[in-house]
């Protein structure tokens, strides 16, 4: 048997320190890189060295002091790119980019193992959703995959993908590690707390249906409204108003051209914007259901944070959407709105159906979590390093 010493990661965190400048950009990507920079770090078989890009080292430092873990690590206690090569590099086993391209300084150093985490090829597959700046910026990314580049992608869909991309990739050097939904999302028993949340962002009396995501064509929240304004309509639905939460993306002008042109239902459609994630639980938990129409996904982390709350989710029968929700999930073709217009109806007006597809939804959340994602990922390092 060989005996292994402790592994000496190097991990990127630059992610972290954008975070502390921009808020608003702790959505999935910022969940993945937090959750497994916890995990690691409090493991006893690894050492974890944090690293940031020249760009974000002063944000990425300041992000160690605010989770007042800053005195955990010898100093230097931040590595970027200056600073990794002055420093013994023969003591550092494995460089993980949980994002971001892998630096031209790491990839020089052919005794350093290299992970990078692809969440989805969605700016390739579907150009028209992001503007040049944004692809370019993605193709880097992919561009520094070397043949010996060791991959972590969120789903089979996005490995399936990137195979298929990129040619030289041996799909044995790419690990699939499911993410999970934070213990800040269970079910809200307390009433109290609901209509506490519910006031907040000036939701009305009734029930409502929920979407989370960015506000922008390829989250298809125009979809969603055209869907619960034909819902009201045809069904004379007095009762029932559409929550969208999530922040403007680009290209958002369709959304609100939409609700003004239906002006005398503009009152049943609130647009929440951003909301912190303390208040997102009692959402979820105060939601009729959860409809997520996105026309593509690496994953679709809301739907899992939906399911842990205990309520039954719509979403598309695409891309990764499938995996996530299993048969917990109501999957629809997103060909016509009215395809979610049949289904928002079936639950808003079956209760068992509804109660059915709640049951549903917490069991299929108990599939995944953070320390599940974690485990795999500490055993895709052992696997890429003593390979």
């Amino acid at each position: 048997m060989i005996e292994r010493n402790r592994l000496q990661i190097l991990y990127d965190i630059s992610v972290l320190g954008a975070s502390m400048v921009n808020q608003t950009a702790r959505t999935g990507v910022f969940r993945y890189v937090k959750n497994i920079y916890n995990g690691l770090m409090n493991d006893t078989y690894l050492n974890l060295l944090p690293f940031s890009l020249k760009q974000h080292y002063k944000q990425s430092l300041k992000f160690l002091k605010t989770e007042k873990q800053f005195g955990f690590f010898k100093r230097p206690s931040l590595f970027d790119e200056k600073s990794y090569s002055t420093i013994n590099k023969n003591c550092m086993q494995l460089f993980h980019s949980p994002y971001l391209a892998i630096p031209e300084e790491i990839s020089k150093n052919r005794n350093l193992k290299k992970v990078l985490t692809v969440y989805d090829l969605i700016p390739l597959l579907f150009p028209e959703y992001f503007n040049k700046e944004q692809v370019d910026a993605y193709k880097k990314i992919l561009s520094s995959i070397k043949p010996e580049t060791k991959i972590i992608c969120i789903s089979e869909s996005t490995k399936s993908d990137l195979c298929n991309h990129i040619k030289h990739i041996n799909p044995d050097d790419v690990a699939v590690t499911y993410l999970g939904a934070s213990s800040l999302f269970q079910r809200v028993r307390s009433e109290e707390r609901i209509q506490k949340v519910r006031k907040k962002y000036r939701i009305p009396d009734g029930q409502y249906i929920l979407s989370l995501s960015t506000l922008e064509p390829r989250k298809n929240t125009a979809f969603t409204i055209d869907a619960f304004i034909m819902l009201v309509q045809e069904n004379n639905i007095k009762d029932l108003n559409l929550v969208l939460v999530g922040t403007r993306g680009w290209k958002y002008d369709e959304i609100f051209d939409k609700i003004n042109k239906h002006s005398y239902l503009a009152s049943r459609i609130i647009i929440t914007g951003y909301v912190k994630d303390e208040d997102l639980a009692p959402l979820y938990s105060g939601a009729m259901c959860f409809v997520y129409p996105s026309k593509y996904e690496g994953f679709g982390l809301p739907t899992l944070e939906a399911m842990q709350c205990e309520i039954p989710v719509i979403t598309s029968d695409n891309s990764s959407l499938p995996e996530v929700v299993g048969n917990a999930g109501v999957l629809i073709d997103i060909s016509k709105p009215e395809n979610l217009t049949v289904k928002m109806l079936e639950l808003y007006s079956d209760n068992n159906r509804w109660h059915v597809f709640s049951k549903r939804s917490i069991e299929q959340a108990k599939k995944f979590s953070w320390e599940r994602c974690v485990n795999e990922t500490i055993q895709f390092y052992n696997k890429a390093f003593y390979k």
